[in-house]
């Protein structure tokens, strides 16, 4: 038998709350839905961020080896925009290929052979 690292449970009760440390009152809780076929056994719920910062998460459990709790601390941070300037380098890029391509495909077309007598 494993060392339960890796064990799925099915049939258990989960539910996840989590609020950010700077504003406790403004906790959200979510159930999780377990999966079905090769996913039975894995659990997944679905919740929103509303603010960047520290987040407390907590997950109770309620399976059939009894009920258990885990909290950790999850840092939100802000969602990326893209930089114009990518977009800019990745255009370049697509432009040096292109005539790159274009150049060696003109320059590969091969000469008529010449006659040797």
């Amino acid at each position: 038998m494993g060392d339960g690292k890796d064990a799925t449970v099915s049939g258990a009760k989960i539910v996840i709350s989590m609020a950010p440390k700077a504003n406790p009152a403004a906790t959200q809780r979510v159930e999780a839905v377990e999966g079905s076929g090769a996913q039975a056994g894995f659990y997944e719920a679905d919740g929103t961020a509303s603010e960047v910062g520290l987040w407390q998460v907590m997950i109770e459990i309620t399976g059939p080896q009894g009920p258990g709790t885990t909290s950790f601390e999850l840092m939100v941070e802000p969602a990326d925009n893209v930089n114009p300037l990518w977009w800019g380098i990745g255009a370049g890029v697509v432009v040096i290929f292109a005539v790159g391509g274009w150049w060696l495909l003109r320059n590969s077309q091969r000469r008529p052979a010449r006659r040797t007598k």
